[in-house]
């Protein structure tokens, strides 16, 4: 056998490490160029997270859209024969809530999906039911459900879980009395709504009361002035702030905020007026923006203070009650 020479074995050796060099270079390189492009898809959603505008759920023609505040884009979110109502949106901007009824129907019953517009699922039966306000765990869905009355269907406070277990009612109406259009506070601790004096409309007229989770009364909005039935003015359609400190409501149509006690009470727009009581305004999440429908439809988005008032979409409708949809977190 005859025995390499020792300048031949060095420049293999030498061949082999260059080859590992080489290898181990265009691993690292290739890294660090899988790290720099995760970390600029990661800086894309960032950004896109961060600047895409604020948007709004309505429905229109019987579906649900949700359109940007500047108006630049609006995408449908349901399409199908039945009916879908009233958007909710949960406080982390996760999942809308909202009611799937039947053409020929005044309510239905309480879904939910994801916010766009996946994962449908039904959480109540019966076909009673309205206006859906999210707790701000997202674990409860407080919401109105029906019952033949003396003089027409009467509103009724009910929760559900959900995931669609535990129902159970919060407060029933009295004698000829009906509840409408429950807010759940911020803090989840207490409920805004209407009492109206009838069930059938006709002469029947709303206030606003506030109850705690388990029915009981509370003080809040006890110095709102002449905050009573015919033939004091109407008070319906409250709205929280995100802070819990004011509501916003309609005074014979016309949005206005007051402290949560009901003092400092001011009309903050002339235009859009709402003569509708089903129809209440939503504030968004940073509390610098409502969100209202006039009689004509149209969508607008204005200050608290009134100034910056802009039409954003045509619903379609005057009865169509918008819903801030917060940016997921």
């Amino acid at each position: 056998m005859t025995a390499l020479s020792p300048i031949p074995l060095f420049l293999f050796v030498a061949a082999l490490y260059r080859h590992a060099v080489a290898k181990r270079r265009r691993f690292l390189l290739m890294s660090l160029g899988l790290m720099a492009l995760s970390g600029a898809v990661v800086l894309l959603l960032f950004d896109w997270r961060s600047t895409q505008p604020d948007r709004i759920v309505f429905d229109r023609g019987g579906d649900l859209y949700v359109v940007a505040i500047d108006g630049s884009r609006t995408i449908r979110l349901t399409s199908m024969p039945a009916r879908q109502s009233v958007p909710a949106a949960s406080f982390d901007g996760h999942t809308i809530a909202f009611v799937r009824k039947s053409q020929a129907s005044s309510f239905g019953d309480i879904w939910t999906m994801h916010a766009d517009g996946t994962h449908r699922t039904r959480l109540t039966h019966g076909g009673k039911d309205w206006s859906p306000s999210w707790s701000p765990s997202g674990q409860t869905i407080y919401f109105i459900r029906y019952a033949n009355g003396p003089d027409g269907p009467c509103g009724s406070i009910f929760r559900v879980r959900a995931n669609g277990r535990n129902l159970e009612r919060v407060i029933g109406a009295s004698h000829f009395h009906s509840f409408e259009l429950p807010a759940v506070s911020p803090d989840g601790r207490r409920i805004a709504f209407d009492d109206w004096d009838g069930c059938s409309g006709g002469t029947s007229a709303p206030r606003l009361r506030v109850i705690d989770t388990s029915g009981r009364p509370t003080t809040d909005l006890g110095q709102l002035p002449r905050n009573g039935y015919y033939p004091n003015p109407e008070h319906d359609s409250s709205a929280w702030s995100p802070d819990g400190n004011r509501i916003a409501f309609l005074l014979n149509g016309r949005l206005t905020i007051a402290n949560r006690d009901g003092s400092d009470v001011r009309s903050i727009a002339r235009s859009p007026t709402i003569a509708d009581a089903w129809t209440h305004p939503a504030w968004s999440q940073d509390g610098d923006w409502l969100a209202v429908v006039d009689q004509t439809g149209s969508l607008f988005v204005l200050h608290p203070d009134g100034t910056g008032l802009r039409r954003v979409t045509q619903t379609g409708w005057w009865g169509t009650a918008p819903a801030w949809l917060p940016t997921p977190r």
